[in-house]
């Protein structure tokens, strides 16, 4: 914590929740050794212990980005997170409400014979762009969530079309409320004791990622039950529902919980 710009800062936070607010910070994936607009610029010795200790994707190289330059944090190492949670100890104490997420992480990637391609190695093996970027969601997520039960995050949903090397979906959502005549693809959503959603516009193969906390008893499209693992499967490590569609006649999905 920077003490020349927010002296007291402990004193300063719960000054703003006894006001009422709930504080979110900025935060990134990213391990510097060198920052253009902090305090202290050069910080090659806090990012060395994380590479030699192995807690940096990428055997620990470096990436410049609009902050600076250092390492991604490996999300995938047990002893990474230790030691990452351990520095966000200290403001998840104060009771921060969530994190800003910036987008560094569609930065994550590697080269071979100097072509950068969209994965790099990580503890667990080889991971994608893709992967990184939800294990960056969904880890600060979870982990936020230990500490307090109405934790949120803020992540881009879109940025730039080159920051996103394989993140793409193989359809455009618009919010009607903004696009009261969309091009391509609508998407509404009905909460309640089911999930619904509802697509209409051009009819393309598409795969949807949903985060859901249990596995649904049904999944329907167009009223008739889609069959699991053929059509759709749950992934309870990430509390994920992936349901993958070739053809739909009204897109009206319907997501039935246990």
């Amino acid at each position: 914590m920077d003490e020349a710009r927010y002296p007291e800062p402990e004193k300063y936070f719960h000054h703003l929740k006894e006001q009422g607010y709930r504080v979110v910070l900025w935060m990134t994936c990213m391990v510097n050794s060198h920052s253009k607009d902090t305090r202290i610029p050069n910080s090659f010795r806090f990012f060395n212990q994380a590479r030699t200790k192995g807690y940096l994707a990428g055997n620990g190289y470096q990436w410049r980005w609009w902050k600076g330059k250092g390492g991604f944090i490996d999300y995938s190492n047990p002893d990474a997170m230790h030691w990452w949670h351990d520095l966000q100890k200290e403001v998840l104490d104060w009771g921060v409400d969530g994190w800003k997420l910036d987008g560094c992480d569609t930065f994550f990637s590697g080269k071979i014979c100097g072509i950068p391609v969209p994965f790099n190695r990580a503890h667990s093996g080889w991971m994608t762009t893709r992967q990184y970027m939800d294990h960056y969601a969904r880890d600060e997520y979870q982990h936020g969530l230990t500490r307090n039960p109405e934790f949120a995050i803020l992540v881009r949903a879109l940025d730039q079309p080159w920051s996103h090397p394989e993140g793409k979906s193989q359809f455009t959502l618009w919010h009607p409320e903004t696009h009261p005549k969309p091009e391509l693809t609508t998407l509404a959503v009905d909460s309640g004791p089911s999930l619904k959603l509802e697509f209409s516009g051009r009819r393309e193969p598409h795969i949807l990622p949903i985060h859901s906390q249990s596995k649904p008893a049904h999944v329907m499209l167009d009223g008739a039950a889609l069959a699991e693992h053929d059509s759709w499967q749950f992934d309870p490590a990430h509390h994920r529902l992936i349901i993958k569609t070739r053809e739909y006649a009204q897109g009206r999905y319907e997501i039935q919980s246990q």
